[in-house]
């Protein structure tokens, strides 16, 4: 019995062994593979679709779009391969199509902006934020919702912070 045991051991000794050394011999064999740079491929979706009454925000142009609006703005936040980003993207447009008197739509990709995520404390995608005068006013986090939910959400908002006549 002691004799298999020893046996098997040197067996998966030589195995592990010859296993280790393959990887090392391929690796400095064929190592031109990790030397080339990695091509990124930018993935468009549904979320990145602007409807006709949507803006796209960046760094460029999101204070002048956004903070120095003379309407208020709903900022979608978002990122291309979210799920529910893309699910609640012909919401939104639906929804900048329905409203589009009263305020500005836009989305902003967070990854291609990574600086607003900390700025505005973005902790999951998509989360919908509602400015008035150049500030933050109300905001929703996550992509079920619908038309009326949005309608709600703005008007609601937008009533509790507009001071008494």
């Amino acid at each position: 019995m002691k004799k298999s045991k020893n046996t098997l051991y040197a067996i998966s000794f030589v195995i592990i062994l010859m296993g280790v050394g393959g990887y090392f011999f391929y690796s400095t064999q064929n190592n031109s593979a990790l030397e080339k740079p990695v091509e990124v491929v930018e993935v468009k979706t549904a979320a990145d679709e602007l409807g006709p009454n949507e803006t796209k925000f960046d760094a460029d142009n999101f204070d002048k779009e956004v903070l120095e609006s003379d309407k208020p703005v709903l900022v979608d936040f978002y990122t291309s391969t979210c799920g529910h980003c893309i699910q609640s993207a012909p919401i939104f447009t639906e929804t900048s199509n329905l409203l589009e008197d009263q305020v500005k739509f836009g989305k902003l990709e967070i990854r291609k902006n990574r600086e607003y995520i900390d700025k505005y404390k973005i902790e999951g995608t998509p989360t919908f934020v509602l400015f008035k005068d150049g500030k933050e006013v109300a905001r929703r986090e996550g992509g079920n919702v619908t038309v009326e939910d949005f309608k709600t959400f703005i008007n609601t908002s937008l009533n509790k912070n507009t001071p008494a006549a």
